[in-house]
């Protein structure tokens, strides 16, 4: 009898290290390290982990911080069969405390002190530089049998905004990266020869794509610090000093650099590729970025929900594609992935016909587990096909208003609900609103996101007693910097609709 393996992450890292060990994975502070030191560094801290107690199946939080002690620690959760989840250690302790409590972590790793003096209670917390101090004292050998991890395996954790209040962890599998790794491999493009940018934040859904595109390809990972992504001429001497290949970011973060260092940005031309998704690209703004590069990189737009592993859909710019570049149109969706399938749903639960707007339901490899912890949010998001009931056949529902065309290119219109993506960040409004109204003398509060000349502003309009400037910093310390509304409107009362609703039409006048 012949026995075949259980396929997962281990073994597709192991099948990298075994093609390409000498080559670099990851230079950070102009130290490269190779996939073999990656390897060895890996796992050791895993049997470091399987030491703790911390067993398959278990979670552990993570600092978002881009050092390799972390990504090996990345690698090591996968070797073992452990869910990691990152944490931005800057967050609200108020935010962080409803992450830990839905995640509920075996293990809280820290790099700061304020974590441990916040959550010494109810959690077990192990500084990070403890960990470091102790790996030569394990092996750089497994001590465990990596089969015992499946491909269904939860990989990782990603927490988005939620419409409660409570932050939604969306539950992702060894499965959905295997596919998503195939993808970015024979549709991308990626091979060992790349140099790709480490931009995202590691709490941001993008940074799935920086860690699998590279680690999991033979490529090599350049993260980069806020210092450098916030000065142009550093990012740019970055780019050229490194000879970066792949660039993916929101396109705000390309807007930025284009609009505050034009000239410099013709450093944009080395690049091969560059990536970017989470937001629509204003055409105008398009524009520019092809005419800096002069046909030298290729132009990608991607898109995808936390849901469904970072992203289902691509679409390579076209020069036709600015025909109507003075229009308020941003660039098609494009062609739902390999292995991946999709419904349009109009508002009789009928499939759409080419032109036709409805809901984008997404299915496939790509559509993860669910929220994790959270059963009957997971029931009303994932959902059966609703076209037949033949076997278990699960679809995500986006809130994405979409229509596709005869070639099957996917455009956006609009969302269903409240949610929107603010410099890349998912963002439901009402969390904003129902953590104001936790106040004891807020009565009433609404936020609204209005975009004027490409801009996005988040506005809080509220009723109650306090004034606005206890408003921000009740809010401060309760949600992420990014969330934060940039107006803040005190009123006597907010308008209703005849069904004594709030009534946002209005308020977006105000």
């Amino acid at each position: 009898m012949v026995c075949t393996r259980n396929y997962n992450l281990s073994h597709s890292f192991g099948d990298i290290v075994s093609a390409h060990g000498n080559n670099s994975a990851i230079c950070i502070s102009d130290k490269c390290h190779s996939y073999i030191e990656i390897d060895e560094i890996s796992t050791k801290i895993a049997n470091w982990l399987d030491n703790q107690g911390v067993r398959c199946g278990d979670v552990i939080a993570l600092p978002a911080d881009k050092t390799f002690l972390i990504y090996s620690i990345v690698v090591s959760c996968l070797k073992l069969g452990v869910t990691y989840s990152f944490y931005e250690s800057s967050f609200p302790i108020y935010r962080l405390e409803k992450q830990f409590n839905v995640l509920d972590p075996q293990l809280i790793i820290y790099s700061k002190d304020e974590i441990i003096n916040n959550f010494r209670e109810g959690f077990d917390l192990i500084e990070l530089s403890q960990i470091e101090a102790e790996l030569n004292r394990f092996s750089s050998k497994l001590n465990f049998n990596r089969n015992l991890v499946t491909d269904s395996s939860i990989a990782y954790v990603m927490f988005t905004s939620g419409s409660t209040g409570e932050p939604k962890g969306v539950a992702i599998s060894h499965k959905n990266l295997i596919n998503f790794i195939d993808w970015i491999r024979h549709d991308l493009g990626i091979c060992v020869d790349d140099r790709i940018t480490g931009l995202n934040k590691l709490f941001f859904d993008n940074s799935v794509f920086d860690i699998y595109a590279s680690l999991f390809t033979g490529a090599c990972l350049y993260p980069v610090n806020d210092n450098i992504i916030n000065d142009s001429g550093m990012l740019f001497d970055y780019i050229r000093g490194n000879q970066i290949t792949v660039w993916f970011s929101v396109p705000s973060l390309i807007v930025y650099h284009l609009t505050l260092a034009p000239k410099q940005s013709k450093s944009f031309r080395v690049l091969k590729k560059i990536i970017f998704g989470g937001e629509g690209f204003p055409k105008n703004s398009l524009l520019k970025l092809r005419n800096i590069t002069d046909g030298n990189s290729k132009l990608l737009n991607v898109y995808g929900p936390t849901e469904c592993t970072c992203i289902c859909s691509l679409y390579e710019i076209r020069s036709t594609d600015f025909d109507d570049v003075n229009s308020d149109k941003i660039a098609p969706l494009g062609y739902i992935n390999n292995n991946t399938d999709y419904i349009i749903v109009n508002n009789d639960g009928n499939r759409c016909g080419p032109g036709e707007t409805g809901e984008l339901y997404l299915g496939g490899s790509l559509v993860g587990r669910g929220y994790w912890n959270n059963i009957d949010l997971t029931n009303i998001q994932f959902i059966q096909n609703p076209f037949h009931s033949k076997y278990r056949d699960i679809y995500y529902k986006t809130g994405d208003l979409v229509c596709s065309n005869d070639d099957n290119i996917i455009e956006f219109i609009s969302r269903s609900d409240y949610q929107i993506k603010h410099m890349g960040y998912r963002i439901e409004l009402p969390e904003i609103e129902n953590v104001l109204l936790t106040h004891s003398e807020i009565s009433e509060a609404c936020a609204v996101y209005k975009k004027t000349n490409d801009l996005g502003v988040i506005s809080i309009l509220y009723a109650g007693k306090i004034q606005e400037e206890y408003v921000r910093s009740y809010l401060v310390e309760r949600i992420p910097s990014y969330m934060l509304p940039k107006n803040i409107v005190k009123l006597d009362s907010l308008p209703k609709n005849s069904n004594g609703k709030i009534d946002r039409r209005q308020l977006y006048e105000v």
